[in-house]
């Protein structure tokens, strides 16, 4: 039994909706991690820059970029920081959420 364009467009517009909320809560939670934590935001834009720089690296070829991204985000990863701090764990421990799922044969 096929969809009727009323009845798809209800779906769409209740899925968009859904993704809408899902984003705010994402950026708000983004927010108040930037701003709870010292050093989240900086190492969070250090990690994007360098992930652009190894794709622009693997876009003109080279083919040594993502070991040596891998390396670095090791590196920073293995230098400590706040990450070790027991109230920065707590404070994501916090903001995590239940967020709801569905199967589907594709998945097994």
């Amino acid at each position: 039994m096929a969809l009727s364009n009323p009845q798809y467009e209800s779906i769409i517009k209740k899925y968009e909706r859904q993704r809408d909320a899902a984003r705010d809560l994402s950026e708000a939670r983004r927010k108040q991690v930037c701003d709870t934590i010292p050093g989240f935001r900086e190492l969070s834009d250090s990690v994007s820059s360098l992930s652009v720089a190894s794709a622009r690296q693997l876009l003109d070829g080279d083919q040594e970029a993502l070991p040596r991204l891998h390396r670095r985000l090791k590196e920073i990863s293995a230098s400590g920081g706040f990450w070790r701090n027991t109230d920065f764990l707590r404070t994501i421990w916090t903001l995590s959420t239940a967020v709801p799922s569905a199967r589907t044969r594709d998945m097994c």
